[in-house]
């Protein structure tokens, strides 16, 4: 029975386990272009708020796109704060990729 109660908390750990975000960047090619930033969350972890900001570091103007389901927090409260301060831009909650609209428009 002990046998059986660790294997399924085994189970279910591991089936808890998180994955860090993809974060990547496209860099501006002029100093008047701005660059790309996408953070595809699978769940967002405590370094990824890190990853984040070492990816970032020294880019003046930015614009940054989130996908995904979300995850923990704190790591969101911090992104959040960095684009903020580095004054970075988010696309308007009305914009939608073009596939996302022809699925909205059938």
């Amino acid at each position: 029975m002990r046998y059986l109660v660790t294997l399924a908390l085994l189970i279910l750990g591991w089936s808890q386990a998180s994955y860090a975000a993809h974060i990547t960047i496209v860099p501006a090619k002029t100093d008047e272009d701005y660059a790309i930033v996408s953070i595809m969350v699978i769940s967002l972890v405590d370094q990824d708020s890190t990853t984040f900001a070492g990816i970032t570091e020294g880019v003046r103007k930015a614009i940054v796109f989130v996908s995904g389901p979300g995850g923990r927090v704190g790591p969101a409260i911090r992104i959040g704060r960095l684009i903020r301060e580095r004054g970075f831009q988010r696309p308007h909650p009305s914009f939608r990729p073009a596939a996302r609209r022809r699925e909205a428009a059938i």
